[in-house]
């Protein structure tokens, strides 16, 4: 999850850089007019609220928390699974993969823990 959330605050940072650090006052004129088709549903304006949020606590959870408790964390994020479904449907192949494979694995490793009565990845 602390991968894919730093892939999801640095593909948001870098679509718009200028509204991210200008805490949203300035932003680019086709995102101003609002025109970001909807495959870019991801990078509305809207979101950055979430985003500084979304970095705020994977901050303190990557400085603070120990593992299990920063995926349990991360699961009740919303903007982590809409980066994960925007990279899924318009990444490319790898991306597509590796995300696929990342939510695979972490419910591959949930179902082998808890059947040998260990706690939950």
């Amino acid at each position: 999850m602390v991968v894919l959330s730093l892939a999801g605050l640095y593909t948001y940072a870098a679509y718009d850089p200028l509204r991210v650090a200008t805490l949203g006052w300035r932003q680019r004129r086709a995102v101003a007019d609002g025109k970001v088709p909807l495959a870019a549903a991801f990078f509305r304006p809207e979101l950055l609220p979430h985003v500084y949020l979304w970095a705020l606590l994977l901050a303190v959870a990557t400085t603070t928390m120990h593992v299990q408790v920063v995926t349990r964390f991360f699961s009740s994020v919303p903007v982590v699974f809409w980066f994960a479904a925007h990279a899924a449907t318009g990444g490319g192949w790898w991306q597509q993969r590796a995300v696929v494979g990342c939510f695979v694995a972490y419910g591959l490793a949930g179902v082998v823990l808890f059947s040998n009565f260990f706690p939950p990845a």
